[in-house]
């Protein structure tokens, strides 16, 4: 109803509770930062609380479950393929921003999302969320925005990668040390994307866009990036 009601909101995101904990919210918004990270938004925060439940634009919706329209599609296309797992939507909700569109959460609709098991993130699931992030930032941002937030990113990465050498993670220091490599080897076809993006796409710039789309939050946050 929302998509037919306003043509300015291209994604529509219901509120994603936990199956398993009904109470406590899956997804709500994903935020940029200025490290690169998300901020995930309301993430297993109690679903009755009234901050979730008012409408929020929001950087990107959750794959689990979003809706859009199809002449939308059409136009910023479907998921990268390159992308095999991880980030896919969000590089997808990125362009639609682009395209002069937004995503809006809508608490009023709601699903339940059983998520997967709680477990020790895999090695591979490091690689391919790095790598994709990293190539959505390439194809996605200006120059301008690539330079702050992507070079952060990677010293951060960087770093990170070699707290988990330190701990004895070899695998995950492998995995974003892989991701990187994949960029730079896929650099000439992530740069055929971004002009792409560029020429027919691209309906806004980002000193515009990067006010709706990003939240500064506190260093405490990516405590949890480096608990693994």
């Amino acid at each position: 109803d929302v998509l037919d009601k306003d043509q300015t909101v291209g994604v529509v995101q219901p509120k994603i509770r936990q199956l398993l904990r009904k109470n406590n919210l899956d997804a709500c918004a994903s935020y940029l930062t200025n490290t690169g990270f998300l901020y995930h938004y309301g993430y297993s925060q109690n679903q009755s609380d009234k901050k979730y439940n008012k409408k929020l634009f929001i950087y990107s919706a959750k794959g689990a479950c979003f809706l859009t329209r199809k002449n939308l599609v059409d136009k910023v296309g479907l998921f990268d393929e390159d992308y095999f797992a991880y980030f896919e939507e969000t590089d997808f909700c990125h362009r639609v921003w682009l395209a002069g569109f937004k995503v809006l959460y809508e608490p009023s609709a709601e699903i339940y999302h059983l998520g997967g098991p709680n477990k020790e993130v895999s090695s591979v699931t490091q690689f391919h969320s790095y790598k994709n992030r990293i190539a959505t930032y390439i194809k996605n941002f200006d120059v301008s925005t690539l330079a702050l937030i992507l070079s952060l990113h990677l010293l951060l990465i960087l770093a990170i990668s070699m707290i988990y050498f330190a701990k004895g993670k070899l695998g995950y220091t492998y995995a974003i040390i892989a991701a990187i490599v994949w960029n730079l080897t896929s650099l000439k076809k992530l740069l055929r994307k971004r002009k792409f993006i560029k020429r027919r796409l691209r309906r806004i710039e980002d000193f515009n866009l990067l006010p709706q789309i990003k939240k500064n939050v506190k260093v405490s946050y990516y405590k949890h990036f480096l608990l693994n």
